[in-house]
């Protein structure tokens, strides 16, 4: 007679079972691609607000760096500064528009997220040296791109 499995090994085994029977989804690349009207319309202000900064003669280091805390639309720099930029769009100005959207917590997250990549972007952008660091918000009202530098403070 055998001896009866214990909790542990029964718990393995109906996991195993269950994966055999769970047929593999494999998503296409259109799928894994698909971004909703909102990010669509998103992803074409970071875009406009990439080609404003770089016509302002700031290289555009990375877009839409994600971390365990958010999500930083656009890292650049100016000479020696390396800036973290959030881009913002609002159809309408209520209640004071999209500069009025990057309220506290959102700062909080994005510094967060800042603090999380620092380390690597100096390592790969300045010779593994601190850069002073800034925080840019370009807000679009009627398709215009306005440019606060600083905007944290």
């Amino acid at each position: 007679m055998s001896q009866p499995l214990s909790p542990t090994a029964l718990a393995r085994l109906a996991q195993r079972r269950l994966l055999k029977k769970r047929p593999a989804r494999v998503a296409t690349q259109a799928q894994r691609r698909t971004f909703s009207p909102t990010q669509r319309l998103g992803r074409h202000y970071e875009q406009q607000a990439a080609r404003f900064l770089q016509a302002h003669n700031l290289h555009i280091l990375a877009q839409n760096q994600h971390t365990p805390f958010g999500e930083i639309d656009l890292i650049a720099t100016d000479h020696h500064t390396l800036i973290f930029v959030e881009v913002r769009y609002r159809q309408h100005q209520l209640f004071d528009g999209a500069v009025a959207s990057v309220n506290r917590s959102k700062q909080q997250r994005i510094r967060l997220s800042a603090r999380f990549l620092l380390s690597h972007l100096c390592r790969q952008h300045f010779e593994g040296k601190l850069p002073s660091c800034r925080f840019d918000v370009i807000a679009f009202h009627n398709a215009e791109p306005h440019w606060i530098r600083h905007a944290f403070t």
